[in-house]
């Protein structure tokens, strides 16, 4: 069995980017997130393909444990309805 890459530093700032700035389930897309997070420090600088990985596997991690869903129409991700009720 495999350990969970998640972490957890992140995905509190991922929640809280998504309760400040999309709290009523508006879909907001991968490089919105990553120019933010990075923008307060919470992804580091450095090469996209390398710095972006962390951020993937967080937003996973939350797709998958129903705090986010994820959108194909427009593309992106969004609270879940469980989160802001």
């Amino acid at each position: 069995m495999r350990a969970a890459k998640g972490d957890t530093r992140l995905s509190i700032a991922v929640m809280g980017y998504f309760k400040e700035k999309a709290a009523s389930g508006q879909i907001v897309s991968f490089g919105s997130i990553f120019e933010a997070l990075q923008a307060s420090g919470d992804i580091g600088r450095g090469n996209y393909e390398t710095v972006r990985k962390p951020l993937q596997r967080t937003l996973k991690d939350l797709v998958g444990n129903a705090l986010l869903s994820q959108s194909e129409v427009p593309r992106g991700y969004r609270i879940a309805q469980e989160s802001f009720k």
